[in-house]
Formats: C-alpha cells, structure tokens, sequence
C-alpha cells in the first residue's frame, strides 16, 4: 500500500483484517456496509486516490469494493452508503470498468449497471464503451434481456439519459 491517503489505507486495512471472514461476512452485509461507511468521508479527490491506488491491490481486495459499493441498492438490503455519493461511487465504477482488464471484474460491474443507471453519470464515450463490451459478452441474449435486472438496458437507459 503506498498510497498515503488515510481513507483510502482505513478501507484497504479493514479488507486485510476481514478478509479471512466467512463469505457471509461480506455478502450478507457486515463488510459490506464497513466499507460503505468508510466511503461516506470520501471527497472528490478520494474517489481520485482510490482510482489510481486500486489498480494495484490484490483482484480479492478489488472484488470486495465492487461488490461493497453496490451492496443493499438491489433492495435485498439496506446500504450505508449516502445518496449524495451515488454520482461519485457510480463514476467510479464506471471507470473500473475501463480500466480494469479482469473479465470477472467487468462482469461484476456490467451486472450491477443498475448502480451506474441509477448514478446519472454523464460520461458517455464511457458508458458506450461499457454498452459495447456488454454486447460482445453476450448480455444482449435473450436470458438476459428477459430478467428483471437487465444491465443492457441499464446502460442503454444511461446512455439515454445523458444524450437527451
């Protein structure tokens, strides 16, 4: 860890404690939600941090994130994290999406799109690109586009949204 902002070393050292949890700990929410509180101190220049540090952890410490930011906006939950940071956690992973390589990750994030819909993000070029990659990854079959969740159309509705 070398990144010297102390928000960004509270979350990554509270991955590194729990990560040895039981898979509970973290899908039914306790992690999950820690991790949303932490977020809630972020400013503008965290998200900033957090972007250019996470590219370097371990793929089961980014996976945590991905998962920590969207969890309880499915309505299986609740979240802890505050609706004013929907834009900036929406960008964020937006912009994980671009930059990361690992398919499970992109995965992750396509599937969750609804996060990225409900963000009002504006980065179009961005949300193309994500459309695109959904398309060649098969989410414009039929399984997909016949769910209640369809990601498709969550970035479709997205793209929308900003073009209008």
């Amino acid at each position: 860890m070398t990144n010297e902002n102390h928000k960004i070393k509270s979350i990554y050292n509270y991955i590194l404690d729990h990560n040895s949890e039981d898979s509970d700990f973290w899908s039914m929410g306790g992690g999950s939600n820690e991790i949303q509180k932490k977020l809630n101190t972020f400013l503008d220049e965290d998200w900033s941090n957090l972007k250019t540090e996470i590219v370097k952890w371990d793929n089961d410490y980014i996976d945590i994130i991905l998962v920590s930011i969207t969890f309880g906006f499915d309505g299986m939950f609740v979240p802890c994290l505050h609706e004013r940071l929907i834009p900036n956690a929406g960008n964020f992973l937006l912009d994980m999406f671009i930059f990361l390589d690992n398919f499970d990750q992109k995965y992750e994030i396509a599937f969750n799109s609804f996060f990225i819909n409900t963000s009002n993000s504006n980065k179009i070029s961005e949300l193309k690109l994500m459309k695109n990659w959904m398309i060649e990854n098969g989410f414009n079959k039929k399984e997909w586009l016949n769910l209640n969740i369809n990601p498709l159309k969550n970035i479709i509705e997205a793209i929308n949204k900003t073009s209008t």
